[in-house]
């Protein structure tokens, strides 16, 4: 079976807020890397929708994110990270490397699409 992943993830529990049809669930993060997340499991959350992310990292530091819903069990949740600004990527960014083994693969990653290009035009 091949690898799909594309970018580590570091295990980490957070607050995250998801806001889905006009809903707001509060779950906590299993593993989060710079393209996306798994949390704490959320039924009501539908799978192949978007949904918007908040991750809360401090008082003042947030990661504002929009995803969409890649898988949804009893189990967890994931969420492929779609877009977010220049202040959450950097927020981002400096989690996955404070939590990473080896920091420098992190920003290796970087030098490589996180997504196919095919991708981009639907």
């Amino acid at each position: 079976m091949s690898e799909k992943r594309r970018r580590l993830r570091v295990k980490v529990e957070l607050p995250v807020f998801i806001f889905q049809g006009g809903q707001k669930f509060e779950l906590k993060t299993k593993n989060i890397s710079l393209k996306g997340l798994l949390a704490t499991a959320e039924p009501a959350l539908v799978r192949n929708e978007k949904c918007r992310l908040k991750i809360f990292l401090g008082l003042d530091s947030v990661i504002e994110i929009e995803g969409k819903i890649v898988r949804s069990d009893k189990k967890e949740l994931a969420v492929d990270f779609i877009k977010m600004d220049e202040t959450s990527f950097n927020y981002l960014h400096n989690l996955v490397r404070f939590y990473s083994e080896d920091a420098d693969k992190v920003d290796e990653e970087m030098l490589t699409p996180a997504f196919d290009l095919k991708d981009l035009e639907e």
